[in-house]
């Protein structure tokens, strides 16, 4: 097994985490009885990316039986200046 560096980071209530897809991530369990855990996830993708004939279970759920294209309405394309 390849050895893996672990970093801990504390992160301030209403802040935010940005990070590679390819990095390990998680998060331990809420310790808050009355508050919820929010989250919100954007996967920013290039435009010429295409998915494989069996995407993992993130992905599969967008890929249709006729085309290995990243649809429009799954993944809106955002304007580059």
């Amino acid at each position: 097994f390849e050895k893996v560096e672990v970093v801990e980071l504390s992160v301030p209530a209403g802040s935010a985490i940005i990070h590679h897809q390819d990095v390990w991530h998680g998060s331990g369990v809420n310790q808050s009885a009355s508050v919820h855990r929010r989250a919100l996830a954007v996967h920013a993708l290039q435009g010429d990316v295409r998915l494989v004939d069996s995407p993992t279970y993130i992905y599969g759920r967008y890929k249709l039986s006729d085309t290995d294209e990243l649809r429009d309405e799954f993944f809106p394309k955002i304007p580059t200046v």
